[in-house]
């Protein structure tokens, strides 16, 4: 299911700013290279769902060659590797060694341009230089997107950094709003606006938790005593 995008729009614009821009100075990578961007920021604030805009929005460049894939919070070499061929790969039918796994996946990025979305990438070890040999090999101007919430991975992977801010009071009415599917004037109406502002606002600015405050206050227009007690 969609999730709503309010207030993120800038977000998304200098995001994929950074991913086309050409050049990615921290990996010293020339300009038709492979750059990768990495979205920061802490939990719930939003950076998967940022990532699926851009992914989404970059459909007409990479066609079919878009790449998305979930890391654990810690993957290990073999493991991690099995997903990103199994999203770009595809058929791994008698191909089990790592070994053979680096060996076409090498081959499958080689032929042309990618995106490639590895979400939550929160820790490295030592598997990380193997895979980035080959996916920093792949074809000239394909794209890395990293989310993760600690900038010294980003940093220590070389990517370009994006860093996710909390969204301002005046985002998380919006998003409020849109998640409870209710018009400023509803509220106003049932003298319920100055309630929801007050919870908004306990929401320190963090998408995931507007959302889920919005869809739980919006099953049913409430009465004031009901908004007055979830706000407590």
């Amino acid at each position: 299911t969609a999730q709503p995008s309010t207030g993120r729009a800038d977000d998304k614009e200098k995001v994929k700013e950074l991913l086309f821009d050409g050049f990615n100075e921290s990996s010293a990578l020339g300009k038709d290279g492979v750059s990768i961007v990495s979205i920061v920021g802490q939990g719930g604030i939003g950076k998967t769902t940022l990532a699926k805009m851009v992914f989404n929005e970059v459909k007409e460049q990479f066609g079919n060659r878009r790449w998305w894939v979930c890391v654990s919070e810690k993957p290990n070499r073999m493991g991690l590797m099995k997903k990103i061929c199994k999203e770009s790969v595809r058929e791994l039918k008698g191909t089990t060694s790592l070994s053979d796994l680096c060996t076409r996946l090498r081959s499958k990025l080689s032929k042309s341009k990618f995106l490639l979305v590895l979400d939550d990438l929160c820790e490295l070890d030592g598997w990380w230089g193997d895979l980035a040999a080959i996916l920093l090999g792949g074809a000239k101007e394909s794209k890395i997107l990293i989310t993760n919430r600690k900038v010294e991975v980003s940093q220590a992977i070389g990517a370009k950094i994006h860093k996710l801010p909390q969204m301002s009071f005046d985002e998380s009415w919006s998003l409020f709003l849109c998640v409870a599917k209710k018009q400023e004037h509803e509220l106003e109406s049932h003298h319920l606006k100055r309630i929801g502002e007050k919870i908004v606002a306990k929401c320190d600015g963090l998408p995931l938790v507007v959302q889920t405050v919005g869809s739980l206050m919006g099953t049913k227009m409430k009465t004031k005593n009901d908004w007055e007690t979830d706000e407590k």
